[in-house]
């Protein structure tokens, strides 16, 4: 399985063109193609001026729609809190400085 796996390393595209490149290859800028059936070749071929690039990088993989589905938004909602109840733990604070509500007597 690991010489499998070093096989398909070897024969990556990405891999092949960049190891073209490191030896001086370029790609054609105007290719010709050779008929087989008649023998003609088809284009004009010319020297390469190393202008084009290999473009072997494969395309990003989109998501399908399932696993990007549109955002839900939710509206605001106004909370209108009813008046306190004025004893007990949860009554407002006195303004006094000493811990206490004001009842108590000194």
């Amino acid at each position: 399985q690991s010489l499998r796996m070093e096989l398909d390393d070897l024969r990556d595209p990405q891999r092949l063109a960049d190891r073209a490149l490191s030896m001086g290859m370029v790609p054609p800028d105007s290719p010709a193609f050779l008929d087989l059936a008649t023998g003609r070749v088809l284009g004009n071929s010319e020297p390469s001026t190393g202008v084009n690039k290999f473009g072997i990088d494969a395309p990003a993989a989109a998501k399908p729609g399932s696993l990007r589905p549109d955002p839900i938004v939710l509206e605001r909602e106004v909370i209108i809190r009813p008046e306190r109840v004025r004893d007990g733990a949860a009554a407002p604070a006195t303004g006094r400085r000493d811990g206490t509500n004001g009842d108590q007597r000194d």
